[in-house]
This record gives C-alpha cells, sequence and structure tokens, in this order.
C-alpha cells in the first residue's frame, strides 16, 4: 500500500477513534441518548467510511493497452471494495435511524426498523463481496456453513431471548433475519479465513471485524429489549466493539 494513501487513512482511523470516544463519555455523562451524541457517532462512523474509501487510491489500475494510454477500467479488488463501502455507507445510514428513533416516540419504532433493514443489508453486502471474491466454487462448504449455522443462531437468539430478559415483542421476526445475516457474516469471514490458512490479511481483518459486529449487537440487543441496560459498563463495551468492528473493516481494504 503507497504511503501516501495509507497516512492519511490512518489519520481518518484517528479521528474515528477521537469521535468514538467523545461519543461514549456523551452516553456514559448523561446516561441516554443526547443529540451531541448522534452527531459524534455520525463523526465517528463517517471517518471510518472515509479511510476505506480512501484505499482505492492506492489499488492498481488496470489499463488494456498501457502505450496507446487506452481507457482505464476497473479491477476486481475494486470492485470488492465498492459491497464493503456500500455496506459501511448502510451501516452509516442505520447509525442515523437508531439514533433518530430516541427523539420521536412516534416514530420510534419505524426508525427501528429503518436501522434494522439498514444495517441487515450492510451485512449483506459484506457477504457477496466476501462469497464472490474470496469463495471458491470446488469448495462450497466452506461457504454453505457459516450462513447455516448462522441462521441457526439467529434463530436461537429470537426464540429463546426472553428466556435472557430480552423482550422482542413484534421485531422478533426482523430479530432473527438480522441476527442470521450477522452471525453468517462474522462465520464467513473466519470459515474463507481459515480456508486459506489465514495467509491473506483483508479476510483476517474481516473474520475479527465480523465478530466484534457479532459481539457488540448481542451487547446493544440488552440496550433495546432488555430493561435496566443502558449502564456505563454496557455503552463501554457495545462503543468499543462496534466502532473496532469498523476499524477492522475499513483497514481491510487496506491489504488487497
Amino acid at each position: 500500500m503507497n504511503h501516501l494513501v495509507f497516512i492519511p487513512g490512518m489519520i481518518l482511523a484517528l479521528m474515528g477513534v477521537v469521535f468514538a470516544v467523545l461519543f461514549t463519555q456523551e452516553g456514559i455523562r448523561f446516561g441516554k441518548p443526547t443529540l451531541k451524541a448522534v452527531f459524534l457517532k455520525t463523526a465517528a462512523s463517517t471517518s471510518f467510511l472515509m479511510m476505506a474509501m480512501l484505499s482505492i487510491f492506492g489499488l492498481p489500475i488496470l489499463t488494456v493497452n498501457p502505450e496507446l494510454a487506452a481507457p482505464e477500467v476497473l479491477t476486481p479488488n475494486h470492485c470488492y471494495l465498492f459491497f464493503v463501502e456500500a455496506g459501511m455507507v448502510l451501516g452509516l445510514l442505520g447509525d442515523v435511524w437508531l439514533a433518530l428513533k430516541n427523539f420521536s416516540r412516534k416514530s420510534k419504532e419505524t426508525y427501528t426498523l429503518a436501522g434494522f433493514i439498514c444495517f441487515g443489508f450492510a451485512h449483506i453486502f459484506y457477504l457477496i463481496g466476501l462469497i464472490a471474491f474470496y469463495g471458491d466454487p470446488t469448495k462450497p462448504f466452506f461457504v454453505i456453513w457459516p450462513i447455516a449455522l448462522g441462521m441457526f443462531l439467529g434463530a436461537v437468539v429470537g426464540v429463546f431471548g426472553g428466556r435472557v430478559g430480552l423482550r422482542f415483542g413484534h421485531f422478533k421476526k426482523v430479530v432473527i433475519l438480522y441476527g442470521s445475516m450477522v452471525a453468517s457474516m462474522a462465520l464467513m469471514g473466519g470459515s474463507l479465513a481459515f480456508m486459506y490458512n489465514f495467509q491473506l490479511k483483508t479476510l483476517n481483518f474481516m473474520f475479527v471485524g465480523g465478530f466484534c459486529f457479532l459481539i457488540s449487537d448481542l451487547i446493544l440487543a440488552g440496550t433495546y429489549f432488555g430493561h435496566g441496560k443502558y449502564k456505563a459498563r454496557y455503552v463501554i463495551g457495545n462503543n468499543l466493539f462496534y466502532f473496532g468492528a469498523l476499524a477492522l473493516i475499513a483497514t481491510s481494504v487496506y491489504f488487497l
């Protein structure tokens, strides 16, 4: 990776970390979401998104005939980068919708559903990118089992969440679908990384980032659907894993 791209990328990552820390402090200080916190979280997510977008300038460009200065065309790496960036954009939109639910009782459920949909499609884009560019048609097992197990785990959370104090209500089906996608994405990263013997840094980062997402959402489930969960340790834990996931996924594209 060209240092002229890597260094600005790390600066954007540092900005994301600073905004994430300020956002966490805001949550601990007031014990509930505030408008300032919405801006800080959006700023943090945007910083990591810009970090990922910047990496495109470090990718080689394929030309049909360099001697004749033929039109430039994209390589498969650029296409994979699109899926990752699309996922991060949808995640940013999900952040906004879920934040707005705290400021409108009338539209709270609508904003919550919109947030689930955005994050759900974000993980679908991550999955498509991983499968399309790293899956091996001769080894379908490494693609099938993560999705199958992910669907099973999503169903377990939705069906048995009540036993640990989670009340999903009419969001139960949404939680099952969303949980299946999050778990599948985390497992897919690990499965493909294992298939390549953990030699590809991009997959390794996606693997760890996916599991950070999964842990963050498990903590967040208690905040959204449990009672008395908006406490300092939950806020810190959720933000640590959530922004950690964004940072790892954004970093992964620097090793294409």
